[in-house]
Formats: structure tokens, sequence, C-alpha cells
């Protein structure tokens, strides 16, 4: 797990939008992970291990925002899925790689992408 800041603390969620920076800590966690918006000052980046629960990573992070940070501080109840190839951001859900182009070409699918 890593926390991605800036050095000031400050606003440093906004690291997301820098790919260099994503591709980076997938490097060094070694694998495709979800990024979690903990505050404006931070994100969460939890590797994807077998077993990994999107869902679960989501209700964890909306609980989190309504009893622990205040609603001015708040980024998102979404988590973020950073796959290693392609070099993409998905908002809130997990794809398998292999159905990665299928599901680009289908009209019914969402996709959010941070550059």
């Amino acid at each position: 797990m890593l926390c991605l800041t800036n050095s000031r603390k400050q606003f440093g969620a906004s690291l997301i939008l820098h790919n260099d920076i994503l591709r980076r800590a997938g490097e060094v966690l070694g694998s495709n992970y979800f990024v979690l918006p903990s505050s404006i000052h931070e994100t969460i980046l939890v590797p994807d291990i077998e077993g990994s629960d999107a869902q679960g990573l989501c209700l964890m992070v909306k609980e989190i925002n309504e009893g622990k940070v205040e609603a001015c501080e708040q980024l998102s109840d979404k988590v973020q899925y950073y796959p290693n190839l392609p070099k993409l951001l998905y908002i809130g859900f997990k794809l398998n790689p292999k159905s990665l182009i299928k599901s680009v070409l289908d009209p019914s699918f969402s996709l959010q992408i941070y550059v």
C-alpha cells in the first residue's frame, strides 16, 4: 500500500492526474492497483491482489468520508482502478484486461480517463 501526496501534504491528490506518477506507482507496487480517494490532500494506492473487492473498497471510502473527513476536504466516494496495461485510470470498477477492448467498443460502456 502507498500513500500518494506531495511534499507539503496539501492538495496532493492532484498527483493522480500525472501518468508518469501512476506508472511509477504501478512499478513500485508490482501490480495493478486501486486508487482510494482519501481526501483532497492524498490518495491511497492499494495493490490488486487475488480476492480484492472493489465494491468493498468503495463502501469503505464512503464510510470514512462520512465519518472522518471534513466535507470541504472530501475528494470522492469512487474508487479508481489503474491497470499496468494500458495506461488508463478507471473509475469505480475493475476490468479484466482481456475483455478491455470488447468493453470499450460496447456503446453502453462508461469510462472516465484522466490524462
